[in-house]
């Protein structure tokens, strides 16, 4: 495919030698690395060490093991490869513009699944996040493989192997979005919903005229029907696999359902508002050129665009895609009653659904300008209606993506900022040489100095739990986010006049201190 080969090209021409301090990848390699080395048990023993002592929980103890079983081979060949390691990421992401192609082509005009694949493949957005080592991506492929798939098995009944098999691998799919993620189960709840939905349809086909039901039995289920099991199937492969992990891995302790509890009902309310105008960030690039007149806002004037196109897509699919029109619902409300917000990549999932639903009203509109009654003229225009916005997207995204690989090669394939520039492989280094290897290292970012120098660490923002650590690591450059996760500097001087820290090494970026906890 050529939009595929195209996207590759793009993207691995854009990975980089860097990433952005937020430590979550630090925890996605350092399960990776322990399941080469066969001690999956001690990682997720030091990662508790972080979280149980940290000023504030770093997350969950062990993230599910899903992407560091995706990005283990690649660190058993290449290491600790920074390249080698996003290119996992990267690989996830084109085999999901596949995924859509294929799986949204019976849905969609030739015109109409190349705007929806172009739409993601050349979108600045993913081309900026394929860059982080993160599950982002690869939930986001076997996600959209699993609902793809319950609707051509399921709710459409074709055979792509055989009956069995195809629901054995739909039950797959879904156990591997599980493991990625774990609240991947609302697929498996899409499923049963699903399931109920259509039998409540079938029941009520009875009362059909004849013909029109003989025709829908007719159309795939003469080989699915005379199996019992096959409606299980999934259900048993889901368990079977999801059970072989839990023997094999040790848990993590809390998922993210631990964190759904006592939601304020206006929190609640916040969370809907926030989510309903998040995927304005899908068009963020539209907001270039800055000089362009109310530039900030074109993102949510296309977004808004978006909505009558979807809900009439909707309307016209909600039968086909009732199934997708579950998966999303459930998504949603599962983010509105969790406590956290971090933009727009935790509705990803949801976005080649959406954006396909906009691409049928689109096409409806195109179709009813094409053959619909009307002046010479006004068929022009309805079809200029049509096209043009479309294309003026695409040559936004081009553009803007283009800018991002400029930039990129710019900054000679690093980042300025993170744990792979030359002051951080600095301190790093000296830290790993010069430090007691069972020492605690305080630090604002704890599970990437334990990836990196394999010391204890843990992040501690107030001068009482200094006496936690041997060493504090500072950040000295100015970072809103460090601001919270790290001692104010004012402590800093007077815990240094008090001689409680000691200074040892410094460059730049970092200054390491020896922790006097005796008064």
């Amino acid at each position: 495919m050529l939009i595929v080969g195209a996207a590759g090209l793009l993207y691995f021409s854009n990975l980089n030698r860097g990433h952005e301090w937020g430590d979550d990848f630090a925890a996605y390699i350092s399960q990776a690395r322990s399941l080469i080395k066969g001690n999956p048990s001690v990682q997720v023993a030091a990662n508790r060490f972080i979280v149980e002592n940290s000023s504030f929980s770093m997350g969950p103890v062990a993230y599910p093991w899903g992407f560091a079983v995706l990005l283990a081979p690649v660190y058993s060949i290449f290491g600790h490869h920074i390249l080698a390691l996003k290119s996992v990421v990267v690989v996830c992401f084109l085999i999901f513009l596949a995924v859509v192609w294929l799986g949204f082509r019976r849905r969609h005009s030739l015109p109409g699944i190349t705007a929806l694949v172009c739409l993601f493949a050349f979108n600045p957005l993913f081309l900026e996040f394929s860059n982080q080592i993160l599950s982002d991506l690869p939930y986001l492929l076997f996600s959209t493989l699993s609902i793809l798939l319950m609707g051509a098995v399921i709710v459409d009944r074709k055979i792509l192997l055989t009956p069995r098999w195809d629901r054995i691998f739909l039950g797959a799919s879904i156990s591997w979005t599980f493991f990625i993620r774990t609240h991947g189960l609302v697929v498996l709840v899409t499923l049963f919903l699903t399931q109920l939905a259509l039998a409540a349809r079938r029941t009520g086909a009875i009362t059909q005229p004849e013909e029109v039901r003989l025709e829908s039995e007719d159309r795939s289920a003469r080989h699915v029907s005379g199996d019992r099991w096959l409606p299980f199937l999934p259900y048993l492969a889901f368990l079977v696999l999801v059970s072989i992990w839990s023997l094999v891995l040790p848990e993590g302790g809390s998922s993210y359902f631990g964190y759904l509890g006592d939601m304020p009902w206006r929190s609640m309310l916040g969370n809907a508002v926030y989510y309903f105008m998040v995927p304005s960030e899908f068009f963020y690039s539209l907001a270039f050129p800055p000089e362009f007149y109310f530039a900030g806002g074109l993102k949510f004037i296309v977004y808004g665009a978006t909505l009558p196109l979807a809900l009439n897509g909707i309307y016209r699919r909600r039968s086909k895609d009732l199934h997708a029109l579950v998966y999303m619902a459930l998504t949603l409300g599962l983010l509105v009653v969790y406590p956290f917000t971090q933009g727009i990549r935790f509705i990803f999932p949801l976005l080649p659904f959406y954006f396909s639903f906009v691409i049928t009203g689109l096409e409806e509109m195109c179709r009813k300008g094409l053959h619909g009654s009307g002046s010479r003229g006004w068929l022009i225009l309805r079809r200029t209606i049509c096209v043009l916005p479309l294309l003026m997207i695409f040559i936004t995204f081009g553009k803007a993506s283009l800018g991002v690989l400029e930039m990129n090669q710019a900054q000679k394939g690093t980042l300025p900022y993170g744990p792979y520039t030359r002051t951080s492989r600095e301190m790093f280094t000296w830290i790993t040489q010069k430090t007691e290897l069972e020492s605690t290292i305080l630090f604002f970012k704890p599970r990437a100095m334990r990836l990196m120098t394999g010391h204890r660490s843990l992040m501690i923002n107030n001068s009482e739990q200094l006496s936690r650590g041997e060493y504090l690591c500072y950040y000295l450059r100015e970072d809103p986010v460090a601001q919270y996760v790290q001692i104010p500097a004012q402590e800093i001087e007077a815990l240094k006049a008090a001689h409680r820290l000691e200074p040892v090494w410094s460059n730049p970026d970092f200054a390491l201190y020896r922790i006097h906890n005796s008064q």
